[in-house]
C-alpha cells in the first residue's frame, strides 16, 4: 500500500478521537467528555496488563528463528491469551452474581478484551512490516466509532451519549479484530491451526516478561493517574475540561507515531543487526526530523487553539491557555523519553528499565496528586510535565550508565 495512504489511515484513526472530543465539548456537559476518557484510558490500562509484555520477549525470539517458528511463537503466544481471557470472564461472571452491574460495564469489558486482541494482531502485522494492513485495522478500530458517534448523535439518538459511545466503540473493534485476523493468517497461516501450543514455552516466555510485566504494572499507575486524581479531587466536569486540552495537544505523538514513530523500532531493530555505524547514522537522521517535526506541530497547535475554542464557544473552555502550553511541551518530553525507554529495551536493559518506571511513578504518586490539590487543574500539567521530565532524565542517565 502507498506510504501516504498508509499514514493518512494512522492520522485519521487518532484524528477522530480528538475530533469527537470537540464536538461533545460543543454540544453537551464537560461531565460527558471525563465519563468517556475515564473508560478509554481504563480500557487502555487493563489492555496493557492482560497481555503481560508476551510479545517483547517473542518479538526477540522472532527475530532469531525463521518464519515457521514464527507461527510456533505466535501460537503460544495467543493461546496464553484465549487462557487468560477465559479466567476474567469466569471472574466477572462470579462478581456479576454478587454485585448488580450496570449495562455498560458489560460493554466495557467485551470491550477491552476484544481491543486487547486487536492490539496483538497489529503488533504481528507492525513486526512483519505490514504497514498498510496494520494501518487500515487501526483506522476501523479507533476512527469509524468516533464519526459514527457524531452521526448518531445528529441523527437524534444522544439522550444516553456515554452507552452510545460504547456500543459503537464495540462494534467498530469487533469488525477491526475480524480484519485483523484475516491479515495476521495471509502473514502466517499456520497461526492458531496447524501447530500444537507448547505450555512449557508459555511459562518460560511469560517468566522472561516479568520485568515487562512489572514496568507495565508500573506504568499504568501513572498513565491514568493525572485522570483519576483529577476526577477525584476536581470532578468529572474539571477533567472533561482537562481531557479536551490533553487531547488536543496529545496530537502531537499521535502524529508522530504516525510519521515516525511506526517505522522507528523495526528499522532500528534491524540496523542494530547491521552494524553500530549504522545505527549511529539512522540516529542522526531520525533526529534531524524529530527536531523538524516538533517545530511544524507547536506552531500549528499555537495556531489551532484559538480556532477551536470559537468553534466550541463555550465559557467554561475559556483562561486555560497555560495549560495548553504546558501540556505541549509535555508532549514533546513524552516522545523523547519513550525514544529513550525504547533504547533500553533493545540493548536488553530490562532491570534498568523497570528500576527507572519503578522511581518514576514513586514520584509521580506523590507530585501530580500534590499539583492537582494545590492549583487545581493547572497543577495537573505542571504535574505530567514534571513527572515526564523527571522519567526522561532517568532514562537518559541508565543509558548512559550503562555504555
Amino acid at each position: 500500500m502507498n506510504k501516504l495512504i498508509s499514514t493518512i489511515f494512522r492520522l485519521w484513526a487518532s484524528v477522530s478521537k480528538i475530533a469527537l472530543l470537540i464536538y461533545i465539548a460543543k454540544y453537551c456537559n464537560p461531565s460527558v467528555n471525563g465519563e468517556i476518557v475515564l473508560y478509554t484510558i481504563t480500557s487502555s490500562i487493563l489492555v496493557q496488563i492482560l497481555g503481560i509484555e508476551l510479545h517483547y520477549i517473542n518479538c526477540r525470539a522472532m527475530h532469531r528463528h525463521s518464519n515457521e517458528e514464527h507461527a510456533q511463537v505466535l501460537n503460544n503466544q495467543f493461546g496464553f491469551h484465549l487462557f487468560s481471557y477465559l479466567i476474567v470472564v469466569v471472574i466477572f461472571l462470579v462478581y456479576s452474581s454478587i454485585v448488580e452491574l450496570r449495562f455498560e460495564y458489560v460493554l466495557f469489558l467485551v470491550i477491552v478484551l476484544i481491543e486487547h486482541l486487536c492490539m496483538e494482531y497489529l503488533r504481528v502485522l507492525q513486526f512483519g512490516s505490514r504497514f498498510g494492513e496494520y494501518s487500515i485495522g487501526l483506522f476501523i478500530k479507533n476512527g469509524v466509532w468516533p464519526i459514527l458517534f457524531i452521526l448518531a448523535f445528529e441523527a437524534g439518538y444522544g439522550n444516553a451519549p456515554v452507552i452510545l459511545a460504547l456500543l459503537l466503540w464495540l462494534l467498530s473493534t469487533f469488525i477491526s479484530a475480524l480484519y485483523l485476523s484475516a491479515e495476521t493468517k495471509k502473514l502466517y497461516p499456520k497461526l492458531m491451526l496447524t501447530i500444537k501450543f507448547s505450555p512449557s514455552l508459555i511459562y518460560k516466555s511469560a517468566c522472561a516478561a516479568t520485568p515487562f510485566i512489572t514496568t507495565t504494572l508500573v506504568s499504568s499507575i501513572y498513565t491514568g493517574l493525572d485522570k483519576y486524581v483529577t476526577s477525584y479531587f476536581l470532578g468529572s466536569e474539571m477533567l472533561g475540561i482537562y481531557t479536551l486540552f490533553f487531547s488536543i495537544t496529545s496530537s502531537i505523538q499521535i502524529g508522530f507515531n504516525a510519521i515516525l514513530g511506526a517505522s522507528y523500532g523495526p528499522e532500528l531493530l534491524k540496523a542494530l543487526t547491521l552494524s553500530q555505524n549504522s545505527v549511529y547514522a539512522y540516529k542522526k537522521k531520525f533526529k534531524f526530523a524529530l527536531i523538524v517535526y516538533f517545530a511544524i506541530s507547536f506552531v500549528a497547535l499555537m495556531i489551532a487553539i484559538p480556532i477551536l475554542l470559537s468553534i466550541i464557544d463555550k465559557p467554561e473552555y475559556e483562561g486555560y491557555f497555560i495549560c495548553y502550553t504546558l501540556l505541549i511541551l509535555f508532549n514533546f518530553v513524552q516522545i523523547i523519553s519513550d525514544l529513550s525507554n525504547f533504547e533500553l529495551y533493545t540493548r536488553n536493559l530490562d532491570k534498568a528499565s523497570l528500576m527507572v518506571n519503578i522511581i518514576s511513578v514513586l514520584f509521580a504518586m506523590i507530585f501530580i496528586p500534590a499539583m492537582i490539590y494545590l492549583f487545581g487543574v493547572i497543577g495537573t500539567c505542571i504535574g505530567m510535565l514534571g513527572f515526564v521530565t523527571f522519567q526522561y532524565l532517568n532514562r537518559m542517565r541508565a543509558c548512559r550508565y550503562a555504555k
